[in-house]
């Protein structure tokens, strides 16, 4: 039992630890697309898929829309034109918020 709880305690901090530090697009690949999918894997309402593969696709992309909706950030648009579905600087200052870091 308390092996189980330093082996969740050391995962809970390694994702807290995690920063988003570039902007993150439709066809990104990378550590910091595994820690974006990793934390909206933790609310499946907001990616119900929960695939943490390293890369930003279509299911990836209507996440970050659903968190940027939740948060207030945009509810519209496109990547290129608002930024809709894109974690650009608003976008990645909230989540990293949210996730503790930052």
């Amino acid at each position: 039992m308390f092996i189980v709880f330093l082996v969740a305690l050391a995962l809970s901090a390694s994702v807290a630890e995690a920063a988003i530090a570039t902007s993150l697009d439709l066809g990104a690949r990378g550590s910091e697309v595994t820690e974006l999918q990793t934390y909206l894997a933790t609310n499946p309402s907001l990616y119900p898929s929960g695939l943490v593969t390293g890369y930003f696709g279509p299911l990836t992309q209507e996440a970050v829309r659903r968190i940027q909706v939740a948060q207030g950030i945009v509810t519209s648009g496109t990547p290129a034109t608002t930024g809709y579905g894109r974690v650009g600087p608003q976008t990645r200052a909230r989540l990293n918020a949210l996730m503790g870091v930052g």
